[in-house]
């Protein structure tokens, strides 16, 4: 449900990424999101990319490529996503991605991300139209070459491992 009750309450799995996050995540990228396979709307995104994914596409039956920025939904089916970036960057289809997953990191979806860098954001985000901060601590994970960049854009966030 997508209402303003719901959309940011436990009984929904979507959180919207705050600008200050997508700033930053342009900003390793180089200025362009290819992809955001999690994408809320193709008509009025949250993130600006060169292509999306909506609920409706089935991101997770679509092929991924170039510098994907994901934001999954983070009920039960995030080790799906999680699972879908990590199998298309192994392949070589996404060449730089960056995604923003609550730090569950006693879960087996989050443990095969412990090989990236990952910038544990300090405090609590206030994802974008919330009313208040996450009940949940963030990370934000990187894949790529460019690692100073991320180092770069994401080290005033939070602690980087």
């Amino acid at each position: 449900m997508q209402n303003g009750k719901t959309l940011f309450s436990s009984q929904s799995a979507e959180w919207y990424t705050p600008q200050t996050v997508i700033k930053r995540v342009r900003e390793v990228f180089g200025g362009w999101i290819d992809l955001d396979p999690c994408s809320n709307s193709k008509t009025e995104p949250n993130v600006p990319a060169r292509g999306y994914y909506t609920k409706q596409d089935d991101g997770l039956s679509k092929p991924w490529t170039g510098k994907v920025y994901m934001n999954p939904p983070y009920g039960s089916e995030i080790g799906k996503w999680v699972a879908k970036l990590l199998s298309e960057y192994e392949v070589g289809k996404v060449t730089e991605a960056i995604g923003l997953v609550p730090a569950r990191t006693e879960t087996k979806w989050f443990k095969p991300l412990y090989t990236f860098p990952i910038c544990f954001v300090s405090g609590r985000l206030k994802f974008s139209g919330a009313k208040s901060s996450a009940p949940f601590p963030s990370a934000i994970v990187y894949l790529g070459p460019n690692i100073e960049a991320f180092i770069a854009g994401f080290t005033s966030m939070g602690n980087i491992c």
